[in-house]
């Protein structure tokens, strides 16, 4: 769990200084800024104009609160939040099975038990390749059939195939953790498993903040 948070503080540090700013009203106001210094006039974004003067207690108060209103009131948010919760919770329960299947059941190491994991890695690995292959062209047409604005729901077919991959992943696993069987059997299960886990956060993810945009 160290090397994992040291490793996303990494991919943080370096995403905050290579990702370049895509909040359109961040874009506009920077852009605004930028003109009233090149013409000497004052230049502000209509949705400034609109939205008026933001305090910092404003901005805070309706970033904290708007999510909760979502939860509660949007029944889509709330059983999608839900489901989420249950995919991540059999995540940590698969921290605690697998030392049980092959650390006590098989009697390997402490180092070589947690090398079974690699199998999630690689379904992940297949997720996110399946996100940029396929799934973004996909979205992108469906974008533009909607004049550049798509529905928060356009991501929701990847978590579909999420959905079907995370319980195939399940029960291979326990079907083929007992230790008269090949170990390679169990360990091939983390595959479906890391590949719907990581569809049904990136879809889920993206269209929860879609839906708070």
């Amino acid at each position: 769990m160290g090397f994992m948070a040291a490793f996303s503080g990494l991919l943080w540090i370096i995403g905050t200084m290579l990702v370049p700013e895509t909040y359109a009203p961040v874009l506009l106001r920077k852009r605004a800024e930028k003109l009233s210094k090149l013409t000497g006039k004052v230049y502000r974004s209509k949705l400034d104009i609109e939205r008026g003067q933001v305090s910092v207690v404003e901005a805070f108060r309706t970033a904290l609160s708007r999510p909760w209103i979502l939860l509660f009131r949007e029944p889509i948010v709330l059983i999608l939040s839900i489901y989420m919760a249950i995919v991540y919770g059999t995540l940590y329960l698969m921290f605690a099975a697998y030392p049980i299947v092959y650390q006590e059941a098989r009697g390997w190491s402490q180092g070589i038990g947690g090398l079974p994991f690699l199998g999630i890695l690689v379904g992940m690995a297949f997720a996110v390749t399946y996100n940029i292959l396929y799934d973004n062209r996909r979205y992108q047409k469906t974008t533009d059939r909607h004049g550049g604005f798509a529905p928060p729901e356009a991501r929701l077919p990847a978590a579909m195939v999420g959905g079907v991959a995370l319980p195939i992943g399940l029960f291979w696993f326990a079907w083929t953790n007992y230790p008269a069987l090949p170990w390679q059997a169990s360990v091939a299960a983390g595959i479906p498993f890391g590949f719907g886990m990581c569809l049904v956060f990136l879809a889920i993810m993206v269209s929860r903040h879609l839906k708070l945009l």
